[in-house]
């Protein structure tokens, strides 16, 4: 019997497990700290969602540092130092009547969400045009390199009047190119942040029938809105992916049991 109830346990715990990885490389205290902070306020949220409490869900998401200490926190259960930086995230609850089906929906939901987030479409997009404006950028510093040669074979050949005059027209022509790729970029920026916006409006929607499948449309609608922040914040990270479990014997430097 203590047998059954000793891999009973295992098995509740390897359920409730959340690997993540961050492949920043340097990794900055910025993104580790925007990380955290992320998934911290969204699994409190995702358990008030499921518990209904959507009162104290509005007061949360109106001031997220008076927190409702839910009956499920967030731990750290190992860290691992070697690159990239691996965590495992542990759903525990201090009400032995709560765990169950709960928490393994609560959890499986939340790795959905994370791997939602992490292979999003626009993801992808935001790459190419950050490639883009580089490439650019590029292409205007060659423009501006032709420029200045051509000026200089100008002046050589030449009165010094004429000279000033083509230059000055080729500086015109110039800053008429960057404001035109400027507005490009912008557009393109745009673009992408409603898209981004809109991809995370959809996957909350998704997270709320999941968690609470009863809410009414208009139920649905705030919630939706107060989990918005935190999967937009979420989306913005650098590197973070869910991965698989690693074993004890591939971490090194593990820190235990830390609170988030």
């Amino acid at each position: 019997m203590e047998t059954s109830d000793t891999e009973s346990q295992t098995d509740l715990a390897t359920e409730n497990l959340i690997t993540i990885r961050i492949t920043e490389d340097p990794l900055t205290a910025q993104n580790f700290a925007l990380v955290i902070s992320a998934l911290t306020e969204m699994h409190v949220k995702f358990w008030l969602v499921q518990q209904g409490r959507f009162a104290e869900l509005l007061e949360y998401h109106e001031n997220p540092d008076v927190s409702p200490m839910p009956e499920a926190s967030l731990v750290i259960s190992e860290m691992s130092y070697h690159s990239p930086l691996e965590l495992q995230l542990v759903s525990i609850v201090t009400n032995p009547l709560l765990v169950g089906q709960a928490l393994r929906v609560l959890v499986r939901v939340f790795k959905i969400a994370i791997e939602a987030i992490t292979q999003a479409p626009y993801k992808k997009k935001e790459a190419e045009l950050k490639a883009q404006a580089l490439e650019q950028d590029i292409k205007l510093k060659e423009q501006q390199l032709q420029l200045n040669e051509a000026t200089t074979n100008q002046q050589l050949q030449q009165n010094a009047q004429r000279a000033e005059l083509e230059n000055e027209k080729g500086h015109l022509e110039l800053e008429q190119k960057r404001l035109l790729l400027q507005i490009e970029t912008q557009r393109a920026r745009l673009a992408a942040d409603k898209e981004r916006v809109d991809f995370a409006l959809d996957l909350a929607d998704k997270v709320v029938q999941r968690l609470y499948p009863d809410a009414d449309e208009a139920t649905r609608g705030m919630i939706s809105r107060t989990l918005l922040p935190e999967l937009l914040q979420l989306g913005k990270a650098n590197g973070l992916e869910l991965a698989l479990p690693s074993g004890h014997e591939n971490n090194h430097n593990i820190i235990s049991g830390q609170e988030i």
